[in-house]
């Protein structure tokens, strides 16, 4: 254990841990500033007193914990549609379903014509970059805790944090500024993947609110493309139709259902007929 010196540090020593306080420092404001949005809209950071600057640091230890419990939630949901990387590795690949294609053919038989509207389900795999990293300036100053297997895409933040405490004040609030910009980071990030694998669930919205056969959402892995009929409609008329509907806006879904009244007012047999 280091003992207490006999004599007060001298000014050297002084000097010493105020210079390298003052290399921290910079160093984390230079990095931020390399690191802002070319746009300029970053504000400057910084404090008018120590109550103020103690005021800052629990806010931004508050506010960084809170964006952690939110990245490890986003992680959460995306992480179950996570696919296996046989090629670069400077990729991340993520999987969903996809059936955002309503086909409509005409099924003849020698007593009657039928209108089928269906699905065919395949799975999709879309390209990510990889998440963003956290700052080297950060790393040299407290070292990122190693990932718990090779497998880990993301370090602990909480330990970081945590690790950072031990900073001096001063150093600590440039810290958990720039920490904060990296956690955001990498909310934006994750979010935009979330964004992509839930997007099926519109579809799927609307395809039970349209149609009469419920469907569910396609379980993964899907290896072969089904069909899924979800309706059959009889016609007074003979004719070829082959057309496909798009519906992954609410134009397209629109158009889909325009044609369905079309068809139901017009060509459909009995029943199927609307009033």
């Amino acid at each position: 254990m280091p003992t207490e010196p006999s004599t007060p540090p001298s000014a050297s020593a002084k000097d010493f841990r105020l210079e390298y306080r003052h290399r921290a420092i910079t160093m984390l404001i230079e990095t931020r500033k390399r690191l802002q949005d070319p746009s300029g809209n970053d504000q400057e950071i910084g404090y008018e007193n120590l109550e103020q600057l103690q005021d800052l640091i629990y806010c931004l230890i508050h506010e960084n914990n809170e964006l952690i419990a939110i990245n490890q939630e986003l992680w959460r949901r995306c992480l179950p549609n996570k696919a296996a990387n046989h090629g670069s590795d400077l990729q991340m690949m993520f999987k969903r379903p996809r059936f955002d294609t309503i086909e409509v053919t005409t099924v003849s038989t020698t007593l009657k014509s039928h209108l089928k509207f269906v699905v065919n389900p395949e799975q999709m795999v879309k390209k990510f970059s990889l998440p963003p990293s956290i700052p080297g300036e950060m790393n040299y100053i407290v070292p990122i805790p190693p990932k718990a297997s090779p497998e880990e895409v993301f370090c602990d933040y909480s330990l970081y944090v945590k690790r950072s405490m031990c900073l001096h004040d001063e150093v600590l609030f440039y810290f958990l500024v720039l920490m904060n910009d990296h956690l955001k980071e990498v909310r934006n990030y994750l979010s935009d993947i979330d964004t992509w694998i839930i997007e099926p669930n519109k579809w799927l919205t609307f395809i039970n609110r349209t149609f009469r056969e419920p469907m569910v959402m396609p379980e993964l892995p899907l290896e072969f493309a089904h069909e899924t009929v979800l309706m059959v409609c009889p016609l007074t008329e003979v004719g070829l139709i082959e057309k496909s509907f798009p519906i992954e806006t609410e134009s397209q879904q629109k158009t889909l259902i325009d044609f369905i009244e079309f068809v139901c007012t017009h060509w459909a047999d009995g029943d199927e007929k609307k009033d």
